[in-house]
């Protein structure tokens, strides 16, 4: 995490846009999982929270030409669908007590502030990429059953007969990347799981938990479940998109100046009569499916 210092009698204002320029380039630094997903739009000034994207579904490739002129040519035909993905706000509030801004060696804790607004925020996203897993249409594994390697083979495979490029990721509860380790132990060669090294860990983040069958595999609580499966997913990119609405600068007393860009808007308020400080943090960002094909669901049991 980048260090940001705050030391003499500032402005309020300036702490705040300290604030507000730590979290923005914080948010983006460790790899969060969430950012699999395809950033679409900024909807700052759109007038609109929603926004509507077109996708294409290509033809046919082209054939050999006819000998006679008077052949007509095979035709083929682009399908239009849509996919639409509507942002709203998402919050997150610290209190800091008086007493513990008096224990703390800098009065405010700038670096805690930080770190727990960028945590919030980052956890939030990451819910709302997962929770977009069960709506994909193609399902493989079986329900009330351990997630083992003949799933992820069959996921693997409704991606290849999509079309869908190689690679991608598999999202997976803890407790099915536990079973799917178990399920492959025994394998050798291309089949066997690879641990994460420091360095892919420090470029893919603290969620990514190696690879096996060419697919980067993520440890990721966020994982949603119907109360009977795990929504676990191969996902590829264009599976999932998102959409940011860059916050406003507010102006005017005790105005504040957000970096460019960004769709999160840090302020901190004061509550003498519980003496408290507190931080807000907003964000304005919205997930949606964005490519069925590009995505599975794979079923594991919760129990």
């Amino acid at each position: 995490m980048a260090v940001f210092t705050w030391t003499g009698n500032k402005a309020h204002v300036g702490l705040v846009e300290v604030l507000n320029r730590a979290v923005h380039e914080n948010l983006y630094e460790n790899a969060p999982i969430w950012r699999l997903a395809t950033r679409i739009a900024d909807l700052a000034g759109s007038g609109a929270e929603q926004m509507q994207t077109a996708t294409l579904t290509r033809g046919a490739a082209a054939a050999a030409a006819h000998s006679l002129e008077d052949t007509a040519a095979s035709v083929g035909t682009i399908t239009v669908g849509n996919f639409t993905a509507v942002v709203a706000v998402q919050e997150y509030r610290l209190d800091m007590t008086d007493l513990s801004r008096t224990l703390s060696a800098n009065g405010f804790d700038m670096a805690l502030a930080v770190s727990l607004c960028v945590d919030a925020i980052s956890q939030r996203r990451t819910d709302l990429y997962c929770a977009t897993f069960a709506n994909f249409a193609t399902s493989k594994g079986t329900t009330g059953t351990d997630l083992d390697i003949d799933a992820v083979w069959e996921a693997i495979f409704a991606s290849q007969i999509a079309l869908v490029p190689a690679g991608g990721a598999l999202v997976l509860k803890p407790k099915a990347l536990g079973e799917l380790q178990q399920s492959i132990r025994s394998e050798g060669g291309a089949y066997q799981f690879q641990a994460p090294t420091a360095a892919m860990l420090q470029m893919k983040g603290q969620m990514y938990a190696g690879s096996t069958l060419g697919l980067d595999v993520y440890s990721v609580g966020s994982v949603t479940d119907d109360a009977t499966d795990y929504s676990n997913a191969l996902v590829h990119p264009g599976a999932v998109g998102y959409v940011e609405a860059s916050m406003s600068a507010l102006n005017g007393d005790g105005g504040i100046n957000v970096p460019s860009g960004s769709s999160i808007r840090v302020e901190v308020a004061r509550d003498a009569s519980k003496a408290q400080s507190q931080v807000y943090a907003r964000d304005a960002v919205g997930f949606a499916e964005q490519e069925d094909l590009r995505g599975v669901e794979i079923l594991s049991q919760i129990a």
